[in-house]
């Protein structure tokens, strides 16, 4: 593999990231979460996969496989531990993978220096401070698609990824664009954007946005989202973002759309290319810059629920 230069394995929590491991080839066993580090394009990159208690090496079932990838300044290992994923993986039978963004510094649009393990955003290559190099998040993803295709028990057109803030931005401007023959549908809340972006083959994507995230609602004049149809329906942000991800997934601008007690969702499923692709963008209610965990401060809103019913209805 090109970009696969070295790959090592440590049991997690028993060995930190960065620490010698045995090689890949002892790593094919039954169930557990395991800790990998691997070279691509120069750089050295982690993530954690979590195998199900039901996972057999050396069994004919192929499992379905969904990334996790976390927010700016996050760790695979904070959204391991907080995201749902793999605790729905076990229920489920998902193998869950959760990479680490490369450690980058960037000035943001306030004129901030940050430095820390960001995702690679087209507006954060574009922000990089002097010195670093840019580098594709999408060759990393990639690799660790490719690595678990070759190496384990995996269903090769059930890869689904689902992303929170800026792991949200890269799924809607890295994912969708640049890996729609390795994901068969994608997720996330936390983020949008208003890139005018393509792919060659579009993919089922659902978008959701908090009505009170601070991060996003600073383009709404700092008032929260409305959350009624008609009230989404009029509000310029809003219909601009639906209609660049239209644009972006190759859909026609109708849809169908539904108020419920929790969230509002307007869903665009007419293809404009013969193909499988669908948008449904969501609105919670209430909630602010978070990815739903199915407690009560969240509405008791469960987001890797919601996503996986998404992603099981589509494969590549």
């Amino acid at each position: 593999m090109k970009n696969l230069i070295c790959l090592l394995l440590c049991f997690s929590f028993l060995l930190p990231f960065g620490a010698k491991g045995q090689t890949a080839q002892l790593i094919n066993q039954r169930g557990g979460t395991h800790n990998y580090q691997m070279e691509v394009d120069g750089l050295l990159r982690q993530f954690l996969v979590h195998f199900p208690a039901n996972y057999d090496p050396s069994g004919d079932q192929l499992f379905p496989v969904v990334f996790m990838l976390h927010g700016g300044g996050g760790s695979g290992k904070k959204y391991y531990n907080i995201s749902g994923w793999k605790e729905l993986g076990e229920q489920e039978g998902i193998v869950t993978v959760f990479p680490t963004a490369y450690e980058v510094c960037f000035v943001d649009r306030m004129g901030q220096t940050k430095k820390g393990n960001y995702w690679l955003t087209t507006d954060k290559s574009e922000q990089l401070c002097s010195g670093q190099k840019d580098h594709s998040d999408a060759n990393f993803l990639r690799a660790i698609a490719d690595y678990l295709k070759a190496n384990h028990q995996t269903d090769t057109r059930r890869f689904y990824c689902t992303g929170f803030s800026n792991g949200m931005g890269t799924t809607m401007t890295r994912v969708i664009p640049q890996l729609s023959d390795v994901f068969a549908a994608v997720g996330g809340t936390g983020s949008m954007t208003l890139d005018e972006l393509s792919t060659p083959n579009p993919m089922p994507c659902l978008m959701m946005v908090s009505s009170h995230d601070p991060k996003l609602i600073q383009h709404n004049g700092g008032q929260p989202f409305p959350t009624t149809v008609e009230g989404i329906e009029q509000n310029e942000l809003l219909t601009q973002v639906m209609a660049n991800m239209c644009q972006l997934l190759q859909l026609e601008l109708s849809y169908e759309a539904a108020e419920k007690k929790k969230h509002t969702s307007f869903v665009f499923e007419k293809p404009l290319n013969g193909g499988n692709q669908k948008l449904q963008f969501t609105i919670l209610k209430g909630l602010k810059h978070v990815y739903p965990r199915g407690i009560p401060e969240h509405n008791n809103i469960e987001a890797a629920k919601i996503f996986w019913d998404f992603f099981q209805e589509y494969q590549l």
